[in-house]
């Protein structure tokens, strides 16, 4: 049905159209059965070659201004390019060309007025070298496209289509036309081509772009450090063996096999990649160095998590910092170990730090130490010669540390640092200690001798 409606928009330009679709239009009958025979076959045939054969196409006359009818559906969208030119001393309207296409999965889900204005702006692309530099009107049923030109408030959808057709302004005009008159455009996009290579509308489909790792993250290790890790790789059969898989002179294929099956796959995937004798595991954004000493591995979190200058981050922020420098086969459940059963986290106040980790109970943590003077730098540092803390001084610190402690548990690790550095020959910034801590703030004036 969709056909003949799209033919009979063009009947007048068929010599005999009605005697050739008289067989067609008797399928629409009730009382007959839908069966393509022979002849309905051979009329079909006949009509689909005279409408894109001469005398109904036209050649484009480009003195002349075009008519570009659309229009789009659920389906597909459906373009003809028309022209009035003088046939038999009288003005006659003809197709010039057809131009058609099925919707991507993506633009499925546009709306009604989202999709025909994205078909315009297809369109305009595809049918630019007949329409640059020639006046034209675009026709269609959708009220939406009449505005594109000049939108007040677009979305971002609507900025770049109207962005796009700028090129077109002073030689294009979008007039409106009642949907049940749009015939021609009407037809071709309820029976769009499919979008393949040997259709003239194909689209690629947008692949999702594989970028290649060419960079490793820099990080802030010394040397010695690389050092530590390439000796770790001996002591561990899994790092061992990915260390002489990965070399480029390595010819024994068999040492994958000895590999456990987590990092076997691993190595099938190409997650593995060995450079200057360090290990890195490639992921799709980034590429971290892998670690396997437990004691290696303690050692930067802890570093991360419980020193002075570490800010005693969320946990998805400790995450991040974790995954952006190293990985192992546990790192996530591991470091979030770490962070809730820290020392920094469950100290209690009236007592001591303890000097081992509840989780790894074979590495042992030092207690805190006061702020590097490097990091801190003094603005007037305090003279060798201190007095004792006197024992008004002791009741307000333990005040201070009373408050903190009804205020919750994330402000235990601040407080302890504090008390683990009021005793020493320094003093942190003034910008280390938060504004809302008035009570350390006023006491640190206190206790900071006069010049």
């Amino acid at each position: 049905m969709s056909f003949l409606g799209f033919a009979t928009y063009y009947r007048q330009h068929l010599k005999d159209f009605v005697i050739i679709a008289k067989s067609l239009y008797r399928i629409f009958d009730q009382q007959t059965v839908f069966e393509m025979m022979q002849e309905r076959i051979k009329a079909y045939e006949k009509i689909r070659k005279a409408l894109t054969e001469e005398p109904l196409l036209l050649m484009p006359d480009w003195d002349i201004p075009f008519k570009l009818y659309i229009d789009a559906c659920g389906d597909g969208s459906g373009e003809a390019l028309h022209q009035v030119q003088i046939i038999d001393d009288k003005p006659t309207e003809g197709p010039i060309c057809y131009i058609s296409r099925q919707i991507k999965l993506t633009e499925a889900r546009y709306g009604a007025s989202q999709m025909e204005c994205l078909f315009s702006v297809w369109v305009l692309e595809k049918l630019h070298y007949y329409l640059d530099g020639n006046v034209f009107e675009v026709i269609t049923d959708c009220n939406v496209v009449k505005s594109l030109l000049n939108m007040k408030n677009p979305n971002r959808h609507m900025l770049r289509w109207e962005i796009a057709i700028q090129e077109y302004r002073g030689n294009m005009t979008i007039v409106h036309k009642a949907g049940n008159i749009h015939k021609n455009a009407d037809g071709l996009s309820r029976w769009a081509l499919a979008n393949i290579p040997d259709t003239p509308a194909y689209v690629p489909l947008e692949a999702e772009p594989q970028i290649p790792i060419e960079a490793i993250n820099i990080t802030d290790i010394g040397t010695e450090s690389f050092e530590k890790v390439r000796e770790s790789y001996k002591e561990y059969k899994n790092c061992h063996i990915l260390t002489s898989a990965l070399d480029k002179d390595c010819t024994d294929t068999s040492l994958v096999n000895a590999l456990d099956e987590f990092c076997k796959n691993a190595y099938s995937e190409g997650r593995f990649n060995l450079f200057d004798g360090i290990i890195y595991h490639i992921t799709k954004h980034s590429c971290v160095m892998t670690l396997c000493s437990r004691l290696l591995l303690i050692t930067k979190i802890h570093k991360w998590h419980d020193k002075v200058y570490s800010g005693h981050r969320s946990e998805d922020r400790k995450l991040e910092k974790v995954k952006n420098y190293a990985w192992w086969p546990s790192w996530r459940k591991e470091t979030m170990e770490y962070c809730h059963t820290s020392n920094a986290v469950q100290v209690e106040l009236s007592g001591e730090l303890e000097n081992r980790h509840p989780t790894f109970p074979l590495i042992w943590i030092k207690p805190y130490q006061p702020a590097d003077k490097k990091l801190f730098p003094l603005r007037n540092p305090t003279p060798l010669t201190v007095p004792p803390v006197e024992q008004n001084e002791h009741k307000k610190i333990k005040k201070v540390i009373e408050e903190r402690r009804l205020r919750g548990k994330n402000q235990r690790e601040y407080l302890s640092r504090y008390r683990n550095t009021v005793h020493e020959d320094e003093w942190l910034e003034e910008s280390e200690i938060p504004d809302s801590d008035k009570l350390l703030r006023n006491f640190r004036h206190e206790r900071r001798p006069q010049a």
